[in-house]
């Protein structure tokens, strides 16, 4: 008496791994996305702060907002100069002791694999005293 085989089970594994595979991808897509918009995030960031200094330096010039724009847009790496929008209030010229708040904001798309996730503003404010 010979023994029973089993039915074939080549495709069933193929098929659940390229499931599964399809899941991991999207995942890590996400996170690479996730980690994109974060570091765009702290780009603005670190680009206000460095706008907000030159402009409490450069208190008693009478473009000091010019310059400090022009810092902002030197210092993004991640975000392209065209949709970056920049204010600073109250607007110059400043008295030492006064403090002003520089603002920044950028468009940004949080997209995984063609589906928008989120679709807004990324933000950066800072406030600093003039020197």
């Amino acid at each position: 008496m010979s023994a029973a085989r089993p039915a074939p089970e080549s495709g069933q594994a193929m098929v659940e791994f390229a499931m599964g595979a399809l899941a991991l991808f999207a995942i890590l897509f996400a996170l690479m996305t996730f980690g994109y918009t974060y570091g765009k995030q702290l780009d603005l960031q670190a680009a206000n702060r460095s706008a907000a200094r030159r402009a409490a330096v450069t208190w008693d010039n009478a473009e000091a907002d010019v310059q400090a724009r022009q810092v902002l847009y030197d210092e993004l790496s991640l975000t392209s100069d065209d949709d970056v929008t920049f204010s600073i209030s109250p607007p110059p010229p400043w008295e030492h002791g006064q403090r002003i708040t520089v603002r920044s904001r950028a468009p940004h798309t949080f997209s995984v694999l063609g589906f928008t996730a989120w679709e807004g503003d990324l933000k950066a404010t800072t406030r600093i005293r003039v020197e």
